[in-house]
C-alpha cells in the first residue's frame, strides 16, 4: 500500500469505528489474526479484540468522539495522534459510571499487510483519565488530600453502584 492509502485508512476507518459506530469495518480492514498491544497487557490476538474495545467504549460512553489531530505514514506503518471526548455514563475498565467529562489524548500506532492492519499499538494519558473521573487526585493536590483521596474514591463508586439499585427499587415501589 502506498503511505497516502494508509493515512487515508487509518483516519476511515477511526473514524467510522469511532464517531459513526460502524462496527462493520473492523471485520473489513482488520486482519483476522490482528495482533493488539495495549500499555501493560501481553498482547492480544484477534480482530474481536479491537470489537469488543470499540463496544465497550461506546456502551460506556454514549457520546464518546474521536478527532484526528495528526497523522504520519513510513513504509508500512501508520501514526494517529487523537483527541477523545465523551461523558463516562456506564462501567469502564471496571470503573463504574460517574457522569463525569472526559477529554483524553492517544496514540495508535498501525502495521499493515495486505491491504489490513495487521498489527496495532495504543498509547493514551491514562493518568489524565483517570484524573478526570475522580480516580486518582489532580496533579498538585497537597500531601493531606493524597492521603486521603482513595476514601473519598471508594465512597464515590460505593454510591455510585447503589443507584442503579435504588433506582429499581424505585420503579418497583419498594424501598
Amino acid at each position: 500500500m502506498a503511505e497516502q492509502e494508509i493515512k487515508n485508512l487509518a483516519v476511515y476507518v477511526c473514524d467510522q469505528v469511532f464517531n459513526h459506530r460502524n462496527h462493520k469495518v473492523i471485520d473489513e480492514y482488520f486482519a483476522a489474526d490482528l495482533i493488539s498491544h495495549f500499555p501493560t497487557l501481553e498482547p492480544q490476538h484477534g480482530r474481536d479484540v479491537f470489537m469488543k474495545l470499540a463496544e465497550d467504549l461506546h456502551k460506556a460512553m454514549p457520546d464518546y468522539r474521536g478527532e484526528i489531530l495528526e497523522t504520519l505514514t513510513e513504509g508500512d506503518r501508520g501514526f494517529l495522534r487523537a483527541r477523545l471526548t465523551g461523558t463516562q455514563e456506564g462501567t469502564l475498565m471496571g470503573l463504574p459510571g460517574t457522569g463525569l467529562s472526559i477529554e483524553f489524548n492517544e496514540m495508535w500506532f498501525f502495521r499493515y499487510a495486505d491491504g489490513k492492519i495487521a498489527e496495532m499499538w495504543q498509547q493514551g494519558d491514562y493518568v489524565g483519565f483517570m484524573e478526570q473521573i475522580g480516580v486518582m487526585p489532580p496533579l498538585g493536590a497537597g500531601a493531606f488530600r493524597q492521603a486521603t483521596y482513595p476514601f473519598a474514591v471508594m465512597a464515590r463508586f460505593a454510591a455510585l453502584k447503589l443507584k442503579p439499585k435504588a433506582k429499581q427499587r424505585a420503579a418497583a415501589g419498594t424501598k
